[in-house]
């Protein structure tokens, strides 16, 4: 696999060799590298499948870090730390990270989770095609097209989507879609898949896509049903235009 799925940000050394030789040895295209946050770029974050943050980004830098990942993806973020107080470790957890290792780490263990969490949340129905109402998604490919127009999206966006196509008539819950994404966090937030769901739409619709996902209130989503969609496509015909 040449794809690097796993992004180290922080000093490279010893501990980057020995992380690089074992997520290499995981078959997870081996481990890339930025020195520092300020030079890594929005789609390298978003692209990646987990992140290890080095014991020499401390204190607020971390967590704000941290932050920044979960706001753009449901990567695994795995913190290394010399020491850290229980306050401390609380504060990266709330943060959005997802295990903290604590020096002297154990390379292989940290590579051997990863690939387990990785594998674990490969596209469901991994190779075969999956179409509904104009959009065609291609799990192996990470690719969703509309009527043959590319549709730019987000790892976790792509993974709602496949999910949601997958399984047309099924209501998912807030609850059932935060833990099936984000299995890390005991935490359901509401908002934050909310906010993908939200950008999932609209990318389907600039492309001239339907506004497939339809919210059940206080519940979750589930795909529109074609009569909805039906409707939907009557109601918008039938509202005046500008002139």
């Amino acid at each position: 696999m040449s794809e690097q799925l796993v992004l180290f940000i922080g000093a490279r050394g010893s501990l980057f060799d020995e992380l690089s030789g074992c997520i290499d040895d995981e078959g997870l295209g081996g481990l890339a590298h930025v020195s520092t946050p300020s030079g890594i770029s929005r789609n390298r974050l978003v692209d990646a499948e987990a992140v290890i943050i080095g014991p020499d980004i401390t204190g607020r830098g971390c967590v704000q870090l941290c932050r920044e990942i979960r706001s753009l993806s449901g990567a695994s973020i795995t913190v290394i730390s010399s020491e850290l107080n229980e306050v401390e470790e609380l504060r990266l957890v709330a943060s959005g990270a997802t295990f903290v290792s604590f020096q002297p780490i154990r390379p292989r263990v940290i590579a051997a989770r990863l690939a387990a969490q990785i594998t674990r949340h490969a596209p469901e129905g991994s190779g075969e095609a999956v179409s509904y109402h104009g959009l065609e998604a291609f799990p192996d490919e990470y690719r969703v097209t509309f009527a043959g127009e590319p549709l730019e999206l987000t790892k976790t966006e792509f993974e709602l989507l496949i999910l949601f196509m997958r399984h047309p008539r099924q209501v998912h819950t807030h609850d059932s879609l935060s833990r099936w994404l984000w299995d890390d966090n005991s935490d359901v937030d509401h908002h934050r898949l909310e906010a993908h769901v939200s950008r999932l739409r609209r990318k389907v619709a600039q492309v001239g896509g339907p506004a497939i996902i339809s919210s059940i209130r206080g519940v979750g989503y589930r795909l529109m049903t074609a009569d909805q969609l039906a409707e939907t496509v009557t109601r918008y015909s039938r509202e005046p235009r500008d002139a």
